[in-house]
């Protein structure tokens, strides 16, 4: 999803490696929106990479969408989907894509549900200023009534702190500007968190915000 063709490159030669197709389990963020969201919520998986969350939300019953720049990424997605007969589509796209909206559409469950959830795990960070404005507007373009955005980024605090992945493009982002820039457009922020340990890898305890933003 990054508007850069060497990040891009970065994350498709990532997605083709082997460390990527390990299977993990969920992260702490999904293990904690699964009892956010309603039963018959369709959820869209917005910079799904691996499809770790992804599948986690397929395999407890929900339609999901994932969506991703990365070819190699999805490729991967696509076929793991297949073999476990889940109900997941994978869709390589650009947020920034005005095309994206109309191939969402094309979509049956995506049309004719009664919930949507917009998913965003570790995307934020890695998109510019601009991409942020458009992943906003794509919620509220596609969005229903109590539609949710969940969001967990790294935070302005995290920026100087270890990291386990090697170096890439990153933007850290303010939660606190988040917040009034959220508030500006009429939507919602039902629920904001930040602090250590939610993200935990190895020495790499992000300073990380979460936000479910409603419509």
């Amino acid at each position: 999803m990054a508007e850069k063709t060497d990040v891009l490159g970065y994350w498709n030669r990532y997605y083709s490696s082997k460390e990527s197709s390990k299977i993990l389990p969920p992260s702490q963020f999904a293990s904690f929106l699964i009892g956010e969201i309603p039963e018959s919520s369709v959820l869209v998986d917005i910079g799904c990479g691996s499809g770790r969350d992804a599948f986690f939300f397929a395999q407890y019953g929900h339609d999901v969408i994932g969506i991703d720049g990365s070819i190699s990424a999805i490729e991967n997605c696509k076929e793991r989907a297949e073999k476990e007969k889940l109900n997941a589509w994978f869709l390589q796209g650009n947020i920034c894509d005005s095309a994206l909206t109309s191939r969402m559409l094309e979509i049956a469950p995506f049309t004719r549900a009664k919930h949507l959830t917009f998913y965003a795990r570790f995307f934020l960070h890695a998109i510019t200023n601009e991409a942020e404005d458009q992943l906003i507007s794509f919620f509220q373009q596609l969005g229903k009534k109590d539609s949710i955005l969940a969001l967990e980024f790294r935070t302005h605090k995290d920026a100087t702190l270890p990291k386990s992945t090697e170096t890439h493009f990153r933007r850290f982002v303010d939660p606190v500007e988040l917040f009034q820039k959220i508030g500006k457009l009429g939507l919602h922020v039902a629920y904001f968190v930040e602090g250590f340990g939610f993200a935990k890898r190895g020495l790499d305890d992000a300073h990380i915000a979460r936000f479910i933003i409603r419509k």
